[in-house]
C-alpha cells in the first residue's frame, strides 16, 4: 500500500540523518513540535473559507555554524476549510466544513543573526514537499451536495481516492524564528509553487482547473539540545 511505503520512507529517512550526524563532520540537534495553521484555498472553481488547524512534527538538524542551521522535519497537519454549496442547484447556498490531512517535508536553511547563550532570533527559506491532496466533506450526510459555482460533487473533492494516487506537490516556505532555552517558536507562511488542482479527477467545458494554495503556520518546539552546545 502507498501509506505504508510512505511510513516505511520516512522511517529511512531519520534512521540516515541519524547515521549522518554520526559520521559527519557537522554537528546537529533533533526535536518535536506542535502548530497552528490557517489554510487558505485560491482555485478558480471553489468559494471557500479558511479555518484553524493544527500540525505535529519531527525535526533533524544539521548546525553548521553560528549562523547557519538546516532543518528537515516530517510533520502531519490537518488543515480545515469551508466550501459553499448546496443540496441541489434550487437549493439555498450553505458552508460546508473540509478537511485537508497532509504529510510534509520541510527543508529549511535558517540564519541566525542574533545568536547569544540564551536567545537566538533567525529568518529561514526553503522548500517544503507536501504529499496528499484530499479534501473530505465532515458531514457523510451531506455527500451528494455540490459546490459553488459550477455545482462540482463534494465527492470530486477526494483528488488522491478519485485518481488512486498519492499527490506531491512542492512550496515555497519563508519564516522568521525565535529560540530560547531549548524551546523554538516559528512563524512561517507557504505558498504553493506547484498547481494542487492540475490533476482533479473532473472535466468541465466551463474552466480548467487551477489554483494556488497557502497557509500560515505557528509552531512551538522543543530542542533537545540547546544550539551553541551542538556546534
Amino acid at each position: 500500500m502507498p501509506a505504508n511505503n510512505f511510513f516505511k520512507s520516512l522511517i529511512l529517512f531519520f534512521s540516515l540523518i541519524t547515521v549522518n550526524h554520526s559520521y559527519s563532520q557537522f554537528d546537529g540537534r533533533f526535536g518535536v513540535g506542535i502548530s497552528g495553521n490557517n489554510y487558505v484555498t485560491d482555485a478558480n472553481f471553489l468559494l471557500s473559507k479558511s479555518k484553524l488547524g493544527f500540525g505535529v512534527s519531527l525535526i533533524g538538524t544539521t548546525v553548521f555554524s553560528d549562523h547557519f542551521e538546516l532543518f528537515v522535519e516530517m510533520n502531519y497537519s490537518r488543515n480545515n476549510m469551508s466550501f459553499i454549496g448546496r443540496e441541489s442547484e434550487l437549493s439555498n447556498p450553505e458552508e460546508l466544513n473540509f478537511h485537508l490531512d497532509k504529510f510534509n517535508i520541510p527543508i529549511i536553511l535558517n540564519y541566525t543573526y542574533l545568536n547569544t547563550k540564551d536567545l537566538a532570533l533567525g529568518i529561514e527559506m526553503g522548500p517544503t514537499i507536501s504529499i496528499l491532496n484530499n479534501f473530505v466533506l465532515n458531514d457523510d450526510e451531506k455527500s451528494n451536495y455540490l459546490l459553488d459555482p459550477y455545482y462540482i460533487r463534494t465527492e470530486w473533492m477526494e483528488f488522491d481516492s478519485q485518481n488512486e494516487k498519492i499527490s506531491l506537490n512542492v512550496f515555497g516556505t519563508v519564516g522568521l524564528s525565535a529560540e530560547y532555552n531549548q524551546f523554538l517558536v516559528n512563524l512561517r507562511y507557504n505558498l504553493s509553487i506547484t498547481d494542487p488542482y492540475r490533476k482533479v479527477p473532473f472535466y468541465s467545458p466551463y474552466f480548467t482547473p487551477s489554483g494556488k494554495d497557502s497557509y500560515f503556520a505557528l509552531s512551538l518546539t522543543y530542542m533537545f539540545e540547546e544550539k551553541y552546545k551542538a556546534i
